[in-house]
């Protein structure tokens, strides 16, 4: 037996030299994301532990000129330890090192049978030289510093948990036990509903024989192509189609779904699950356990009685559970709602609010436009039926919620031809007007011209833009990005957003793209005290450049009554400064807190928000915010004059 060589944590030197490699090649991987919080935090903890860094540094001190046996004892020699010198086997494997400017890998590192293969790289007749082991200590340094940084913007170390809940003891979650209660609250009698607000007793028919069924030996996803729009199913008991139909919006994004539901353990050793949302602005991880509600069919059957997938796979069924965790129970998440909501929680992104009233011309164009914009940019897009009573007719459900698939737009045969292809979260219940499935303006020119798959009552159908503006009363654009994320927040307590706040942010870049949000507290999420916040008020974000001294040049702005507000910018290099205010002093007798964030890509020129509101009394902030105003005004005079002269 070899001597075992120990840390001063006890642990084997070389097991601590692999275990460092493979944290190293797991950063670098682009599929980082796929570990859950404790994995992240296990590997940010060996990249920043001193005695790890002192072994790293001296990893990189390979020299292809000496001997393997004589690096190793370097090493070893260095830290100060001794090792009985004994040949080695490993099996014939060679485990080579590459570190890159842009890739660190370990190759063939599977199937080590001696760690200490790896540092002496024995053959069985003779020693092997490691060829291109180059490591590049300053580039490897530059690494670890850069993703501890990239921890530090994301808050990956600083990650907290729904309520403080950061693991359970057993397989059963205390804070939204599979029982009654956790569908809907009960009465004193322990018998009857006790309705949320909004919720009718209608919504909750036959809700008696609902029953809780733990679920095992199903994975989250099915399989590789999971998850799929298409096997996403409404269930009957349940009106949340506007969670589901943006989950279903999110399904083309490269693994996003993915990246927020993972599989974990309990205390216990029991499985259970997270899930990530952004909550008010800040990530949090939801727990669920693996209880869902059941019931059982007529022909004896039991199946997800809520939202579930038409294959063997979860997560469906885990993100509703943890929509309706937040939200207190199932019966709050079932009264109707708008897709932004969830596209809130499931992204952080702003979703842009279009209501289809009356249209003309103008308007009917602006719409189009900004369709064919959300498509050119890959944004995810929703829409709401109207509130009438003629859609029986041609296959629509009032007051549903859709998701948008794609948008057509062509020359054919001398017509200019717009077509939204939608598709239902039941699964099932098409259009049956023109452009439907059967319908008699389809050939198979124009079948192949949609990528058209065939008569199947799936959910999925074709409609004319003209249709489109007809039947439905409100289009939702999540303007969600690739590679953006929350880049900068700032919080303000509840005791200063008695005032109109006053932001400073410095932009070092030639141009820079993001979006300013507000979040307001959400009225949707439970408080640990079992009680909401109030509904959301009017609020305002103002944005604004300094253009000299003591002065301000507008930029834009945005005001309207929503729990998420948004600006998109894209900004030159300057400083400059948010105004912000939300109007709970004249709406309610409690003032709350809410928070500021910067939505955009990463980069080294860091971004930060600095509150400098309080620099001033109430006078100047308005002398101030006056100057902002008056230049907005001043600006809107000059492109009325130039709209006068151009007619």
């Amino acid at each position: 037996m070899n001597k075992r060589i120990k840390t001063k944590f006890g642990i084997n030197l070389f097991q601590t030299i692999r275990r460092i490699i493979i944290a190293l090649n797991a950063i670098n991987k682009d599929n980082f994301e796929q570990y859950d919080l404790k994995e992240k935090i296990k590997i940010y903890k060996i990249l920043t532990d001193k005695d790890n860094e002192k072994i790293i540094k001296f990893l990189s001190k390979f020299d292809e000129k000496e001997e393997n046996r004589r690096r190793a004892e370097l090493i070893i020699e260095k830290l100060g330890k001794t090792v009985e010198k004994k040949k080695v086997v490993s099996n014939n494997k060679l485990f080579n090192v590459f570190v890159g400017e842009k890739n660190f890998f370990i190759e063939k590192i599977s199937k080590i049978k001696d760690v200490q293969g790896f540092l002496f790289c024995y053959q069985r007749k003779r020693k092997a030289k490691i060829e291109e082991a180059k490591v590049n200590y300053t580039i490897m340094k530059t690494k670890i510093r850069s993703y501890k940084e990239i921890l530090e913007k994301s808050n990956i170390s600083k990650l907290t948990t729904f309520h403080g809940q950061d693991n359970l003891d057993d397989e059963i979650d205390p804070n939204f036990i599979p029982e009654k209660t956790s569908l809907c609250p009960l009465q004193d009698n322990k018998k009857n509903w006790k309705l949320p607000q909004k919720v009718l007793s209608s919504d909750l028919e036959n809700w008696e024989i609902i029953k809780w069924k733990k679920i095992e030996n199903m994975n989250i996803f099915f399989d590789d192509n999971s998850p799929d729009i298409d096997n996403i199913r409404q269930g009957e008991f349940l009106g949340d189609c506007y969670f589901l139909s943006a989950l279903g919006s999110l399904c083309h994004k490269n693994n996003y779904l993915r990246n927020i539901v993972h599989m974990v353990k309990s205390r216990q050793n029991k499985t259970i699950y997270s899930v990530k949302f952004n909550l008010n602005g800040k990530w949090k991880y939801v727990l669920i356990d693996n209880y869902f509600p059941f019931v059982t069919e007529n022909d004896g059957k039991s199946n997800f009685c809520f939202g579930s997938s038409f294959k063997k796979e979860l997560w469906v069924s885990l993100l509703e559970k943890a929509w309706a965790k937040i939200n207190g129970c199932y019966a709050r998440i079932g009264c109707g709602g708008k897709c932004y909501e969830a596209f809130d929680v499931l992204t952080g992104a702003y979703s842009e609010l279009i209501k289809i009233r009356d249209i003309n011309g103008d308007i009917k164009e602006i719409l189009w436009n900004k369709l064919k914009d959300a498509k050119d940019n890959n944004y995810d897009i929703c829409a709401g039926t109207r509130q009438l009573g003629l859609f029986e007719s041609v296959g629509l459900i009032s007051g549903h919620a859709y998701s948008v698939l794609d948008i057509y737009y062509f020359n054919y045969e001398g017509r200019k031809i717009k077509l939204i292809k939608l598709r239902n979260p039941w699964g099932e219940k098409e259009f049956n007007g023109q452009w439907s499935d059967n319908s008699l303006e389809w050939n198979d020119e124009l079948r192949k011209l949609v990528n058209f798959e065939g008569v199947r009552d799936e959910g999925i159908f074709y409609m004319s833009f003209d249709d489109f503006i007809k039947y439905f009363s409100l289009v939702e654009i999540l303007k969600i990005k690739s590679g953006y994320e929350i880049i900068s927040s700032c919080k303000i307590k509840k005791t200063d957003a008695i005032k109109c706040q006053i932001i400073r942010f410095e932009i070092n870049e030639e141009k820079k793209h993001l979006f300013i949000n507000l979040y307001q507290k959400n009225p949707r999420i439970v408080r640990k005290n079992g009680t909401y916040f109030p509904e959301p008020v009017k609020s305002f974000i103002i944005l604004a450049k300094e253009a000299g001294a003591n002065k301000l040049s507008y930029i834009a702005s945005i005001s309207d009554t929503r729990v998420h507000l948004g600006l998109e910018a894209t900004l030159d290099k300057g400083n400059y400064y948010i105004f912000c205010d939300v109007n709970y002093r004249f709406v309610y007798d409690e003032i709350y807190g809410y928070n500021i964030t910067i939505y955009s890509q990463p980069s080294e020129n860091e971004i930060k928000l600095e509150n400098i509101t309080n620099n001033f009394n109430g006078k100047k902030r308005a002398e101030i915010l006056n100057s902002v105003i008056i230049d907005y005004f001043e600006k809107n005079q000059e492109n009325d004059k130039k709209i006068i002269n151009r007619k």
